[in-house]
């Protein structure tokens, strides 16, 4: 009697099998891992990335909803120059102390290459160059001494200052300015007799500022400071000590609005009074707005025809209209981690 065998041929993996299996699988998922773990790191990355901008636009509006007077309410403030032109602002515990925040205003003069932006226009009678004043009485001397052949003769001089503010065509600017002298050499003749004779004029022309503005960009040129001083020996005209003219000139009537600050040097003039006439003259006078510290002024505005009238010029205590506004500053915002190092850095503009 056969008998019959107990175990059946069953199918199935043997152990190499399954090894080889799971190598198999294991090798097959890397991609897969991988794109996990990339995605999860992505996301994270660009998580952080978004806070990161989120914070630096929010310090970046609120730096420009405050005024510039106001900075020193976000953080610590450092000003440079005088008049100030560059802010330098440190904020702390940015997004729950997770950030801080290093914000840089710069004037935008520095930013822009040859387009004009509401920035100021300086000019110093003394700034770096030959004081006309010093060179005409040089000149004036001179020219005494070959009409009396006295090398101390009595001469005087006047002068009167005339501030150009032109703007030419295709959107460019020019400021300068002309010091004008006339000098009169008094000296007895031969027969005993005082004798006064003019001496040849001088002129002396600055120009100090050039700006281009592209259409639509901006409407409002650069405040001017003048800053200027007087040598006690040289003389007024009529009752004043000196004689300021403003002259606009525009091509095709344009006349864009400009702030002119007239800034008098007390400590260099030796009177105890000082009158000052300033005379506005040219196109559109009222685009014009003509501010001194000098307090005893005479301020006259010509129309057309050679009309004029007088009113009181406009006094400061501070080296702006207002304050201050339409001034554009470039601003930097560097948003910075727990280590001190910057994550990210933004880049826009302030209206001061």
């Amino acid at each position: 009697m056969k008998h019959r065998k107990l175990w059946k041929n069953r199918g199935g993996f043997s152990l190499v099998e399954l090894l080889v299996a799971v190598v198999v699988l294991s090798i097959a998922s890397l991609p897969v891992l991988r794109a996990f773990f990339v995605s999860a790191a992505t996301v994270s990355k660009s998580r952080n990335l978004g806070e990161v901008t989120l914070a630096a636009q929010n310090v970046a509006e609120t730096v420009e909803a405050v005024s510039l007077s106001d900075l020193k309410e976000l953080g610590t403030v450092s000003v440079h120059g005088d008049p100030p032109s560059e802010y330098d602002l440190e904020i702390a515990g940015i997004d729950g102390g997770k950030y801080s925040a290093d914000v840089t205003l710069t004037g935008a003069d520095e930013v822009t290459d040859n387009v004009h932006t509401p920035m100021d226009a300086v000019f110093t009678q003394k700034g770096g160059g030959l004081n006309p004043d010093t060179a005409a009485m040089a000149q004036f001397k001179l020219d005494a001494s070959a009409v009396t052949a006295d090398e101390d003769a009595a001469y005087d001089v006047e002068r009167t200052i005339t501030i150009h503010i032109d703007e030419k065509s295709e959107n460019a600017y020019e400021y300068s300015c002309t010091y004008h002298y006339d000098g009169k050499v008094s000296y007895e003749d031969e027969d005993g007799h005082t004798q006064r004779e003019d001496l040849t004029p001088v002129d002396y022309s600055y120009v100090f500022y050039n700006g281009t503005v592209s259409p639509g960009a901006s409407s409002r040129l650069a405040s001017l400071y003048f800053f200027f001083d007087k040598d006690p020996q040289i003389s007024g005209r009529s009752v004043y000590d000196d004689t300021v003219t403003v002259q606009r000139t525009t091509e095709e009537g344009g006349c864009t609005p400009v702030s002119v600050f007239l800034v008098k040097q007390k400590k260099v003039h030796d009177h105890s009074s000082y009158h000052l006439l300033v005379q506005l003259k040219g196109d559109r006078p009222d685009s014009t707005k003509v501010y001194s510290n000098v307090t005893d002024s005479t301020y006259r505005i010509f129309r057309r025809g050679g009309v004029w009238y007088e009113k009181r010029v406009n006094s400061f205590g501070k080296l702006v209209a207002t304050d201050p506004e339409y001034r554009i500053y470039h601003m930097i915002v560097r948003i910075r981690g727990k280590d001190d190092n910057v994550i990210y850095t933004l880049e826009t503009s302030k209206l001061g």
